[in-house]
This record gives C-alpha cells, sequence and structure tokens, in this order.
C-alpha cells in the first residue's frame, strides 16, 4: 500500500473521529452552559477562522502551486519556508493592526453582535494569528505526503480542548476567562506541534536564499 493511500485512509479515520467527537459536545457538552456563553465562544472562533484567509493573504494555496518551483532537498528548498512564514506573519500583523484600528467601524458590520466583537477582540486577533500560521505549516507538510499527523493537530485537538474547556466551566473548576486562556494555549500548542513535526520530518529550513528569489518570481507569487 503506497504512502498517499495509507495516509488517505488514516486522515478518514481521524475526520471520522472528529465528527464524533463533535456531535457528542453538540448533544451532551454545549447544551450544559449558557447560551451566551456559548455563543460568545463560538463567536470568536469562527470570526477567527473567518479572518485567518485574508489574514496570510492565501499563503496556504501559495505553498502548494510554487513549492515545485522552490523544490530542492539538497538547497533546503532554497528557503521557501522561510519565505512563506515571514510573508504570513507580516500580513498577519498587518491585517491584525488594521482591524484594531478600525474596530469600530468594522464592528458595525455585525449588528447585534457589535458588542460582543469588540468585548472579544483581542482573543480574536490573537486567534486570527495562530490559525493563519497553523494553516500553512499544516499545507507545508502537505507537500510531502503527510496530511494525518497535521489533521490530528489542526483540527482535532480544537475539537478535543473545546469541549473539554466547557465541560470544565460547567462544573465550575474553571472560570469563564480561562476557557479564552484554554483556547489560547490550544492554538499556540497547535502551531508549535505543526512546526515540530516539520522538523521531524527534517524539512524545517527556515534559512532563507534571497539569490533563488527573482523578481519575476516574486511577482508571479503575491
Amino acid at each position: 500500500m503506497g504512502i498517499i493511500k495509507r495516509q488517505s485512509i488514516k486522515n478518514s479515520i481521524v475526520n471520522y473521529v472528529g465528527v464524533f467527537i463533535g456531535a457528542i459536545s453538540v448533544i451532551f457538552i454545549y447544551p450544559l452552559i449558557d447560551k451566551e456563553d456559548l455563543g460568545s465562544i463560538q463567536f470568536t472562533l469562527n470570526t477567527a477562522i473567518l479572518f485567518a484567509p485574508f489574514a496570510s493573504v492565501a499563503s496556504s494555496m501559495t505553498a502548494i502551486r510554487f513549492f515545485p518551483q522552490f523544490q530542492d532537498n539538497k538547497q533546503q528548498h532554497n528557503g521557501f519556508l522561510f519565505i512563506l512564514s515571514s510573508f504570513t506573519l507580516i500580513t498577519s500583523l498587518i491585517f491584525i493592526a488594521s482591524i484594531f484600528l478600525f474596530r469600530n467601524n468594522i464592528s458595525q458590520f455585525f449588528g447585534k453582535d457589535k458588542t460582543l466583537f469588540l468585548n472579544t477582540l483581542p482573543y480574536i486577533l490573537g486567534f486570527t494569528c495562530l490559525i493563519s500560521l497553523g494553516n500553512l505549516f499544516q499545507s507545508y507538510a502537505t507537500l510531502f505526503n503527510r496530511i494525518v499527523v497535521p489533521a490530528i493537530f489542526q483540527n482535532l485537538l480544537l475539537k478535543i480542548a473545546q469541549p473539554t474547556l466547557i465541560f470544565l466551566f460547567y462544573i465550575g473548576f474553571i472560570s469563564f476567562a480561562t476557557v479564552y486562556k484554554g483556547l489560547s494555549i490550544t492554538l499556540i500548542v497547535m502551531v508549535l506541534g505543526l512546526v515540530s513535526y516539520i522538523f521531524y520530518l527534517k524539512q524545517a529550513h527556515f534559512k532563507p536564499n534571497f539569490t533563488f528569489l527573482s523578481r519575476s518570481l516574486a511577482q508571479s507569487m503575491w
């Protein structure tokens, strides 16, 4: 059985496990807490997920499209990961700064959730940056036909952490504010886990190679 077929089968199992955990959470865990509290958590995460592609300017798709031009294991892929991660970090910071500066204007688009948007904005922006980096590193790992472990970090980890934190809040073990802190830690672990896995694959080449990146290539990428 080839590596692609094995990875596909394992990834399907991970997806089914994620669906099962999601169903259990929706039926048994989420109804335990107040709808407003649950709505606040879901709103924050969903808004960050919505913002993430804009923050990274689709750098995940850039990774898939342009990797063949950079691919050279002896040359550490000509600094491709450095270019991608640097660009994603810069665009994310620019996006976050823009959202923060114009937060009052942007909040108008959320209608009745305007106040909720402003109150949870620090977490929304932090989550956006982490999710953007997570999306990038997941896409980079898939370039080497590795999709299972990235899927566990990118999808399964949060699906486990969120209902767990909500249940701990329900039984009074943690405060509502700690739920947000726990989600922040989860996303940080996600990013660090993905980076660690890329190191494990021996593909974590963060050394730049600016001589390879011509002006025409850079313009075609962005």
